[in-house]
């Protein structure tokens, strides 16, 4: 796991794209885990993402960055804790019909947190915590299905929709520093 150090840069292009999304109307809320709660933590874990490693932000919903030509989709959660490496999952919504190159997993550390479930803020972010990539045939081959209304590793609460997850122990760093080459 690496941790990554937020910066007013990021924080401000973080700002910049929400406000983006919100003047182009991104309303699906089908397609939104959190209702677009979310959706600033997401914005915040792709271009952390492409700080550490260099890759360029694609801005798409299919795929989120480009990393020397290998399509990579970012995870993002968002807790009030430095994630544990042994039990945390990573975790793709069950809809989801992404078939990147790669994902990549991170959580972003909030100071503090309202509310519970879909109703859930976070302020204040403290860190981001890359936990690692995995190729798309091994996110195949590893994953589990999580239903909705059940417990995990990550979640105090219930899984909002049914979910493929894959724990963060499964996931590579190496493998980041192999793609940027």
């Amino acid at each position: 796991m690496i941790k990554i150090e937020l910066t007013k840069e990021m924080l401000k292009a973080c700002s910049d794209r929400e406000r983006k999304a919100e003047a182009e109307k991104w309303t699906n809320k089908d397609k939104s885990v959190t209702n677009h709660k979310g959706r600033r933590a997401g914005f915040l874990g792709e271009i952390a993402f492409c700080s550490l490693s260099g890759a360029t932000s694609l801005d798409t919903f299919n795929h989120d960055v480009d990393l020397n030509k290998n399509t990579v989709e970012v995870k993002t959660k968002r807790s009030t804790f430095k994630p544990n490496v042994n039990i945390w999952e990573g975790t793709v919504p069950g809809y989801s019909n992404q078939q990147p190159d790669y994902f990549a997993f991170l959580n972003i550390e909030f100071a503090e947190q309202t509310g519970r479930g879909k109703n859930a803020q976070f302020f204040r972010p403290l860190a981001v915590w890359f936990g690692g990539l995995i190729s798309y045939e091994d996110y195949l081959e590893k994953r589990f299905v999580v239903k909705q209304g059940e417990k995990y590793s990550t979640n105090g609460d219930t899984s909002h929709i049914t979910q493929w997850n894959v724990y963060w122990r499964d996931l590579s760093i190496n493998l980041l520093d192999k793609l940027k080459k």
